[in-house]
């Protein structure tokens, strides 16, 4: 993601907002609508059900009929990814930035999660950032104050949303996981940054990246 910069009112968030729900929304009922494949309840599937619990099974560890359905879901979302962007430009004339994860990451996060707890973790918790955007923003604090209060009018509104700060290490953001309609859609991530831990939030990604890169490596090769 390219490093850019703006000043962003409370209402360009509401505006956001708006666009990303509306927009995940229709991508996944349309998407569940027309699939061949069997459906699955993210909450109640979780790591363990789809990945092998055999450490020295590296190779082919995920279930290749959860791994159809997960590659099937992810066909349209660079095209959702760029719609998302464009839609955000055209109507809050604002630049935000998007990502598709790649296969490498989530093929490490499934890998890590496998053996901790005994891969007791939903999937709708866990692959929640196959689609995410991130704003970078100069008037944070007042903004996220704001945006808090708005989330769970929200959720009052039975729109589901799980928004919280997080800190790993040096990174520092507030998220906001878009949950969909119910427990069949994949979730979709923003992440929120004060503009003066930019730089320190993208080293910690460098070095997260790094550990993603390293291990299809060993993967492939293994």
């Amino acid at each position: 993601m390219n490093e850019l910069k703006n000043s962003y009112t409370f209402e360009n968030y509401k505006s956001i907002i708006h666009i990303l729900y509306e927009e995940h929304v229709q991508y996944t009922k349309n998407w569940l609508e027309n699939t061949d494949k069997e459906i699955y309840n993210l909450k109640k599937t979780q790591v363990k059900h789809i990945c092998s619990e055999n450490p020295e099974e590296i190779d082919g560890f995920i279930d290749e009929k959860f791994l159809s359905y997960l590659d099937d879901y992810r066909s349209g979302l660079g095209f959702l990814n760029l719609k998302i962007l464009l839609r955000v430009k055209k109507e809050t004339n604002l630049i935000i930035e998007g990502r598709t994860k790649s296969d490498d990451a989530i093929l490490l996060k499934l890998h890590r999660k496998r053996f901790e707890d005994g891969g007791a973790f939903p999937l709708n918790k866990y692959l929640n950032d196959l689609l995410g955007f991130r704003i970078i923003d100069d008037n944070y604090e007042n903004n996220i104050k704001l945006l808090k209060g708005y989330l769970d009018e929200l959720k009052k509104q039975n729109k589901r949303f799980v928004h919280k700060f997080r800190k790993n290490g040096e990174y520092i953001g507030y998220h906001v996981y878009f949950m969909g309609i119910n427990n069949y859609y994949f979730p979709m991530e923003l992440q929120i940054w004060d503009s003066k831990n930019e730089r320190k939030n993208f080293e910690s990604h460098e070095i997260y990246k790094k550990d993603y890169t390293y291990w299809p490596k060993i993967y492939k090769e293994g």
